[in-house]
């Protein structure tokens, strides 16, 4: 959707980069801004001046200065084009969230989804009204393209497969030791890895990104 109306032969555009060089108080710096050169600036303001018959911008001194009809048109459009362009925006946003159904099947790790994933799940299925999230909360190795799981989160390497497309997360490994004070004054409390082979311990092991 093009946001380039015109009513009665003026554009929207053109009040936009009326706004532009009024603010910067150049022409050479708006045409900057427009990616566009300054006599193209120069003809566009002019052509806004021909059709309010009003006199918008006057030099001296090589310093661009505004009239009091530029005030008043400044004031009468500018937080309305503001308010036009969000409106817009938004549009265009709900197109392309539009675009987006059909059924995801994601498989996420248990206990770290609770903390990283689970959170976000409600705010994305307001953003993607139309897309069926169906969440498999599994620590196991799926067959992902059997199970036809489309997304999956894990914290070790499937399998290799040329249908699967492998991004990682994160190279880090953090692990967290937890003992009773009971086991620790009979086993000893272990200080490296290397110790921890003859200790008796049950484990979950993560990758995430911090």
């Amino acid at each position: 959707m093009s946001s380039d109306l015109k009513f009665n032969n003026l554009s929207l555009d053109d009040i936009r980069l009326f706004i532009i060089v009024y603010e910067s108080k150049s022409y050479t710096i708006s045409a900057l801004i427009t990616n566009t050169s300054q006599p193209t600036v120069s003809r566009r303001i002019k052509h806004l001046e021909d059709y309010f018959e009003q006199k918008l911008f006057y030099s001296k001194k090589n310093i661009l200065y505004h009239t009091d009809f530029a005030d008043a048109l400044y004031k009468s459009c500018h937080n309305e084009l503001k308010n036009l362009d969000n409106l817009f925006n938004n549009l265009k946003s709900e197109e392309k969230r539009q675009e987006y159904s059909g059924t995801i099947r994601v498989q996420l790790p248990v206990i770290i989804s609770k903390y990283l994933f689970s959170p976000h799940i409600p705010s994305f299925i307001r953003k993607y009204p139309n897309l069926n999230l169906q969440i498999i909360y599994s620590n196991s190795d799926y067959d992902l393209v059997k199970n036809k799981i489309d997304i999956a989160i894990m914290g070790r390497e499937p399998p290799l497969n040329n249908n699967l497309k492998i991004t990682p997360l994160s190279q880090k490994m953090y692990i967290r030791l937890f003992g009773t004070n009971e086991y620790v004054e009979k086993y000893g409390m272990p200080t490296s890895l290397e110790e921890m082979k003859d200790h008796l311990f049950l484990g979950y092991i993560i990758l995430i990104t911090i």
